[in-house]
C-alpha cells in the first residue's frame, strides 16, 4: 500500500455550540513521521484527530449498533482497510442499504479498490453491482462455475440459458432453424415470422436445419421505432407499465396456425399503448441469442435409501419428487427426536415422579386406611 507523502490541515475550525474546539488550525505533517497531540483535557486533541479520521462529533460516542446502516457499512469497511489486507473479502456488503446509499457505497468501494491497489473478492446477487464493480465476473451454479469473463462478455454473450436468465434475458421465444449463413442463423417462429439471430453456445456449430431452439433477448433491447426493418415482430398489448424513461409492454405473439397458445414477451416503448392495441417491434440480430431447449442438468445430490416418484398434473406434464422409503423415514425421525431427550426424561423421573408416587403411596396409611399387602414401594428404577 502506498504510504502518505504529505498531510496538510489548513484553517480547520470546529465548534460545538458556543465552544470553539479548533480555531483556524494549521498543521503540516510529512510522510512517515511520528506526530503526537499533547495537551490538557479539552484542548482539542481528540477533535483534531477526529477531523483527520473524517468522523463527526455526533457519532464519536456511539457503538456500531447505534449507527445507521450506511454508517455501519462505512465503519466496517474502514476497520477492514485499516488492517491493510492482502485480500479484501466482501459478502453482500450493500444488501441492507437503500438504493441511493447503495449507489454511493458502491462508488466508494470502487474508489478505494483503485486507490489502494487492493485485491477484492465480492459476493453479490445484484447483477448491476457485479457489472459496475468487477474486472472479472464468475457466475456460479450449484457449487460450480457456469461462466466467467469480463462484465461485457457476461452481459453480451452469456454461454448458457441459465446465465442469460440471470443477466436479464427474460424473453424466450421457441423457433426453428431454417437456414444458416456463416455465424448467423435464419429461424422461424411458430407464427411463421422469419428472424435472424446468433448464438454464443459452442455447441451451435453442430446445429442442423429443422432443429428447434430457444431465442432469448432482453426487454430493454427491443426496438419499436418504425424505421427499424430487421427482425420485425407483431403482437397484441396485454398490459402496460410506466418505468420512468419508457413504458414496458406485455405483448402476446400468436403461435402456430390453429393453435390457441401464444407467447408473451416484454417490450420497451417510448409511448404508452392501450391494452388490446397492436404493436410492432424488432430485435437486432446480434442481440437475439439462440440456446438449446434442454439445458445441462445439475449433479444429483440424492443419497440412498431414497426413491423417486412421479405424479401427473393437468396438462400431461410430470412432477418429479425424491422421497425416502415410506417406512424407515418415520422411524428415523421418531428415534432422532427421542434419543437426545432420554437424559432429561431420566432426571425428571428421579426428581419429580418418584417423590410423587411415594407421597401418594403413604397417604392411605395417614388417613387410617388399609395399605396393600405388599407393603413395598414400587421399584421404578
Amino acid at each position: 500500500m502506498e504510504p502518505i507523502q504529505h498531510l496538510h490541515l489548513k484553517g480547520v475550525t470546529r465548534r460545538f455550540g458556543a465552544t470553539t474546539a479548533l480555531d483556524n488550525f494549521h498543521l503540516e505533517i510529512a510522510g512517515k513521521s511520528f506526530v503526537s497531540f499533547l495537551g490538557p483535557s479539552g484542548c482539542g486533541k481528540t477533535t483534531a484527530l477526529n477531523c483527520l479520521a473524517g468522523l463527526l462529533e455526533t457519532f464519536e460516542k456511539r457503538y456500531p449498533s447505534q449507527l445507521s446502516g450506511g454508517q455501519q457499512q462505512r465503519l466496517a469497511l474502514a476497520r477492514t482497510i485499516a488492517l491493510e489486507p492482502a485480500l479484501l473479502l466482501l459478502d453482500e456488503p450493500l444488501s441492507n442499504l437503500d438504493a441511493n446509499l447503495r449507489n454511493d457505497m458502491r462508488i466508494q468501494i470502487k474508489r478505494l479498490h483503485n486507490e489502494l491497489g487492493l485485491t477484492t473478492v465480492y459476493v453479490t446477487h445484484d447483477q448491476s453491482e457485479a457489472m459496475s464493480l468487477s474486472d472479472l465476473v464468475v457466475v456460479m451454479r450449484a457449487g460450480q462455475i457456469e461462466q466467467s469473463g469480463t462484465p461485457q462478455e457476461i452481459y453480451t454473450r452469456p454461454r448458457s440459458l441459465y446465465v442469460a436468465n440471470f443477466m436479464g434475458y427474460a424473453n424466450h421465444l421457441p423457433v426453428t432453424i431454417v437456414a444458416r449463413e456463416e455465424h448467423v442463423f435464419v429461424v422461424q417462429t411458430p407464427g411463421g415470422q422469419i428472424l435472424r439471430a446468433t448464438s454464443p453456445v459452442p455447441e451451435s456449430a453442430t446445429w442442423q436445419e429443422g432443429q428447434t431452439v430457444l431465442a432469448a433477448f432482453r426487454p430493454d433491447e427491443t426496438l419499436t421505432e418504425i424505421g427499424t426493418q430487421s427482425n420485425r415482430l407483431q403482437g397484441e398489448v396485454r398490459l402496460s407499465e410506466y418505468m420512468g424513461q419508457s413504458f414496458e409492454l406485455l405483448v402476446a405473439i400468436p403461435g402456430a396456425e390453429g393453435s390457441e397458445a401464444d407467447t408473451q414477451l416484454l417490450v420497451r416503448s417510448p409511448l404508452v399503448l392501450e391494452n388490446g392495441s397492436s404493436v410492432e417491434f424488432g430485435v437486432a440480430p446480434e442481440r437475439l441469442l439462440l440456446y438449446q431447449t434442454k439445458q445441462r442438468s445439475l449433479p444429483s445430490q440424492t443419497s440412498q435409501p431414497q426413491r423417486q416418484r412421479q405424479a401427473s398434473w393437468k396438462g400431461g406434464g410430470k412432477l418429479m419428487a425424491t422421497l425416502p422409503t415410506p417406512v424407515t423415514w418415520r422411524r428415523r425421525i421418531a428415534w432422532d427426536a427421542i434419543l437426545p431427550c432420554l437424559p432429561a426424561l431420566l432426571v425428571v423421573l428421579i426428581l419429580f415422579i418418584y417423590p410423587l408416587v411415594f407421597w401418594l403411596w403413604t397417604q392411605p396409611a395417614k388417613r387410617g386406611r388399609h395399605r396393600p399387602d405388599s407393603g413395598k414401594l414400587p421399584q421404578l428404577l
